[in-house]
């Protein structure tokens, strides 16, 4: 029964929507049907490459000598990721674009109006809250959010394109690579071992239901990625959602070898989907939900620990194949992994001081910073964040000089 209730909410591979969202009626005409071909262009993969720092080029081996091959793959992939947004408007699911306006002498804010018009919401409508900016240049403006593949596909203009969020784009630039190297290495200050994490972001305006948790999450997800039951069996499988690792990819090559991202994909589906061999990696998991306190403002987001990751290839495997699985979910927007944080002050200090290596002139004539206190004035300051709770010295209306982190 438990199983039961999370997949009535949770469905993998464009089924209902799966985390359980109320979407506006505003995103959908009523007696929507079947997608037409799009009016507006996509981006080429050359504007990719320039303004989107996502792992899709080295997805595609885009370079200047292979542009031309790259660049019908890339439409193939396109063409692929709008059929599967109309799979999954007959299925009720929103799916996640990126909508670019282009050209010059407009306002990135001009330029958001301009598309809430193209799809039909007005400056007060909430629903353009849900269209967050992804880059704004003079003469350009990008945002994403999730619509109807019928509604994405009516937005017609020549300032406009509207490019399906093909799965290659929840990654992030240098994605694979970084999670390739040593994952069981330590932290910059070799103080603790770095333990690999990765950060499933939703897209805007969509929330996981109250009822579901973390480990309801992990469960829905692991399960139907090594299609351990009935249940899962009847999702699609992975690779028949991914592009590089579809019928469809196969079908544009020609005969010619597949791409090196391609031959890792199907690598890593094709020995780490299996049931069993991934055990071990996905029961250290620990998984943390973060709501979104604020809809309107804020990300819902999945933190996923890899608690017993080393140095084995496995591990690494997978790693890999289990964030293949999250960006499969078209309620997901993003999958990145974090990487190890630590400081780097022996640096900054000499490139502040002096730009000369170890030279801190300041410091050699007893400027440390001892005994001075930084003004900077904020009436909307958080005392409870963890960056300026003082609990031996709590900020009040009286200065206090004994204080390390509010004196007033």
């Amino acid at each position: 029964q438990k199983n039961k209730k999370i997949l009535s909410t949770m469905r993998v591979q464009m089924a209902a929507p799966l985390w359980g969202v109320a979407y506006s009626s505003l995103w959908r005409p009523a007696g929507a049907q079947m997608v037409t071909p799009p009016e507006s262009r996509h981006l080429t993969i050359e504007e990719l490459n320039a303004i989107l720092q996502t792992d899709a080029t080295k997805e595609f081996d885009w370079s200047e000598e292979n542009a031309i091959k790259a660049g019908l793959l890339w439409d193939g992939a396109v063409q692929f990721e709008w059929n599967k947004a109309a799979d999954a408007e007959l299925n009720g699911q929103r799916f996640p674009y990126i909508l670019c306006h282009i050209g010059e002498g407009l306002s990135g804010y001009k330029r958001k109006l301009a598309l809430a018009e193209a799809l039909n919401l007005t400056e007060n409508d909430t629903d353009i809250y849900y269209l967050r900016t992804l880059y704004n240049a003079d003469d350009y403006l990008c945002v994403y959010g999730q619509l109807f593949a019928s509604v994405a596909a009516g937005v017609t203009g020549e300032e406009f394109i509207v490019q399906p969020l093909v799965q290659t784009l929840k990654f992030l630039n240098n994605f694979v690579d970084n999670a390739n190297q040593e994952v069981g290495k330590s932290n910059a200050n070799e103080q603790e071992i770095y333990v690999p994490t990765l950060d499933v972001i939703l897209c805007p305006n969509v929330a996981i239901e109250e009822n579901v948790t973390a480990d309801d999450l992990a469960f829905e997800v692991i399960d139907s990625l090594v299609q351990k039951t009935i249940a899962s069996k009847l999702a699609a499988a992975i690779s028949d959602t991914y592009y590089l690792t579809s019928e469809a990819y196969g079908n544009s090559t020609d005969g010619s070898e597949p791409s090196e991202r391609a031959q890792l994909w199907n690598t890593l589906l094709n020995d780490y989907q299996k049931a069993g061999v991934c055990d071990e990696a996905y029961e250290m998991t620990t998984w943390t939900l973060t709501r979104a306190a604020d809809l309107e403002t804020g990300l819902t987001s999945v933190q996923i620990e890899f608690n017993n990751t080393g140095n084995t290839e496995q591990d690494q495997a997978c790693m890999l194949t289990l964030a293949l699985a999250a960006a499969s979910y078209p309620d997901v927007c993003s999958v990145e992994m974090r990487e190890p944080v630590g400081t780097s002050n022996h640096y900054a200090t000499w490139l502040t001081q002096s730009e000369l290596t170890n030279e801190r002139p300041f410091f050699d004539v007893g400027l440390n910073g001892e005994g001075q206190t930084v003004t900077i004035s904020d009436t909307g300051i958080d005392q409870n964040n963890c960056y300026f709770l003082d609990n031996e010295n709590p900020a009040s209306a009286t200065y206090n000089t004994n204080s390390r982190k509010i004196a007033q």
